[in-house]
């Protein structure tokens, strides 16, 4: 079994997924959609760390996966920076509860520490100075590509196979998002479907081939079309191969709060259906989610 297989994974996310009995899968496919803004990229980026980080490093508990991701980007949303700053205050956390422990084992005096749950460190430790080090490390596990057409998407999609071919430990194929040439599709095939689908029909085949073959999870996003003016109900676009080969599919949404400043963000699992909404806030730091 690939080492991307079911024990590396381990459910991938115990928060999204939590209401998954085994979590996601070898060979799953997984969908976001929403509107823009509403979360879709950050949650890609909150599972990318996940993925990429081992379970610990020196005395830290990392809970990661060591699994390689190949990020496909179409919408130019990636930023590498960004993922950065996440995997940072991965380390920092870690190295803030390794601290408090110790402290707690010392002495039962930690309410100054326990007080300043969202305080950082200043800088890191001197036995973890070499952090940048293991940040790129980490980021070894990680391919990206850009793609600005439905036929570069396709041409790349298929140039991936050598890469799961040779690489066992990429255990994750993302693609952010599916829907990005759509509207180009849509005038350039006229007006016959089966024109306007003949490049997303194509890349879907070779995905689901890559799923079955290589058992690699996909995790791609879209855009989200509604089907009326009030926006209540959200019209499935994308080719009926796709649609048929989607495992779970979750909608994201952003809602602004009371100061007008801030953003409060949800997700729920419409397919197949859950009532268990989830909400999160996106920190510096990176995802959050409220329990």
């Amino acid at each position: 079994m690939r080492l991307g297989g079911k024990q590396a994974l381990d459910g991938l996310d115990t928060n999204l997924f939590a209401d998954i009995p085994d979590g996601i899968q070898p060979g799953s496919v997984v969908e976001f959609s929403g509107q823009e803004g509403s979360g879709k990229t950050e949650m890609l980026l909150h599972l990318i760390a996940n993925c990429i980080l081992p379970t610990s490093w020196k005395d830290l508990k990392l809970n990661g996966r060591s699994v390689g991701v190949v990020f496909v980007d179409t919408d130019y949303h990636f930023q590498l920076l960004r993922l950065v700053t996440i995997l940072e205050h991965r380390i920092l956390n870690a190295i803030k509860e390794t601290q408090a422990g110790t402290m707690l084992s010392k002495n039962s005096k930690s309410n100054q520490w326990d007080n300043n749950t969202n305080e950082h460190p200043s800088c890191y430790p001197e036995k973890y100075d070499d952090y940048e080090t293991f940040i790129k490390t980490c980021l070894s596990n990680l391919f990206i590509v850009h793609c600005n057409s439905s036929i570069q998407l396709l041409a790349t999609i298929l140039s991936l196979e050598n890469l799961l071919a040779a690489k066992p430990e990429v255990g994750v194929l993302m693609i952010d998002s599916l829907s990005a040439f759509y509207w180009v599709d849509r005038c350039s095939g006229g007006e016959s479907l089966s024109y306007q689908e003949a490049n997303q029909r194509k890349i879907v085949d070779v995905v689901k081939r890559y799923t079955q073959q290589y058992h690699v999870v996909l995790i791609v996003t879209k855009q989200s079309i509604f089907g009326s003016t009030e926006k209540t109900t959200r019209r499935e676009y994308l080719c009926q191969a796709w649609q048929k080969l989607v495992n779970f599919r979750y909608e994201f949404d952003s809602k602004r709060l009371q100061n007008g400043m801030d953003f409060t963000y949800s997700v729920s699992r419409t397919y197949p259906a859950s009532n268990n909404c989830m909400q999160f806030y996106i920190k510096e730091s990176g995802i959050t989610f409220v329990h």
